[in-house]
């Protein structure tokens, strides 16, 4: 077998070392960047994967258009929290409005869950529902309720909100409803950053509902 020479090897070396600088890797994104950093260019070797909570927040900047400053609000969190955030421009009236949908919602779902056993459609699942409390300090205040008690409770809440939401005007009635219920059209509209039709009635009815209750 031929022994290398000198001068064979010398130009394997150079050209080994013109493909490690033309060698690259894929960063998170897709970016590329040189497989070996040189002095200028090591940001990979310090690329970090972004954390789930991260990718959460830049979603809601995209979807809303808020600056990431202000996403971690949990107004950005729903479509919902969109529309009334986009519509109502005082920190306390958006405060009032969520809490009204918050509220409604939750006795939604805790009489789906309480009277009829079951959730009626997919979307209920994600709503907030009203929890069972777990007493682990013993000067807290104890729920003595019998589940008969709770099931009575949970009926009479929720027929107190229908009773409310019968009273809307019927486009306001539907869009709320609709959207509680799994059954509305979208309320925000991704591509203009702005409530859609079904959205801007459904936070008419939501102010609705609220100066009902506090008059």
């Amino acid at each position: 077998m031929t022994k290398p020479t000198r001068a064979r090897t010398a130009a394997q070396k150079r050209r080994d070392r013109r493909n490690a600088r033309s060698a690259t890797i894929t960063l998170p994104g897709g970016e590329k960047a040189p497989q070996k950093p040189t002095g200028r260019d090591r940001r990979h070797v310090n690329q970090r994967e972004a954390s789930p909570m991260q990718t959460v927040l830049e979603a809601r900047a995209r979807r809303s258009g808020v600056k990431m400053e202000d996403v971690r609000d949990p107004l950005f969190g729903d479509d919902m929290g969109l529309c009334i955030a986009a519509m109502i421009p005082g920190q306390q009236d958006r405060a009032n409005l969520e809490a009204t949908y918050r509220h409604i919602s939750a006795s939604k779902r805790n009489w789906e869950q309480r009277i009829i056993g079951a959730s009626p459609h997919p979307q209920s699942s994600s709503l907030p529902m009203l929890a069972e409390p777990m007493q682990t300090d013993e000067s807290a205040a104890v729920d003595l309720r019998d589940p008969e008690e709770r099931d009575e409770a949970a009926r009479r809440s929720w027929e107190y909100w229908l009773e409310d939401l019968m009273a809307l005007p019927r486009e306001q009635r539907h869009a709320l409803r609709g959207h509680i219920d799994g059954y509305a059209d979208a309320l925000w509209h991704e591509g203009e950053l702005r409530p859609t039709r079904t959205g801007a009635l459904a936070v008419k009815a939501l102010q609705s509902l609220h100066e009902r209750r506090t008059a």
